[in-house]
């Protein structure tokens, strides 16, 4: 939140996700509702008002080794980091 991602990286990190835009807002935010009354939103819409408005990203997201994960529920980290150091281990 200090440090905001810009379109890119976030791009980048969706990519990372394997997720579209609206996969990853915050939808029961203010900001995005009123967003959402002007009509359908386009993934880059989304993505542009996540930039815009950093805290309509859900978190928390882990990245490691070039993959990413969004850590909710928190249950999907641990395999996540496994896969991930098992990969690490094996280079």
């Amino acid at each position: 939140m200090k440090n905001p991602l810009s379109k890119s990286e976030l791009h980048d990190l969706l990519a990372k996700l394997d997720l579209k835009p609206s996969e990853l807002i915050r939808r029961n935010e203010v900001i995005y509702k009123e967003a959402k009354k002007m009509g359908v939103l386009t993934e880059d819409e989304i993505l542009q008002l996540m930039v815009d408005h950093p805290k309509l990203i859900e978190r928390p997201i882990v990245e490691l080794n070039g993959k990413a994960v969004l850590a909710r529920p928190i249950e999907v980290l641990e395999p996540f980091l496994t896969n991930e150091l098992n990969r690490i281990t094996r280079k």
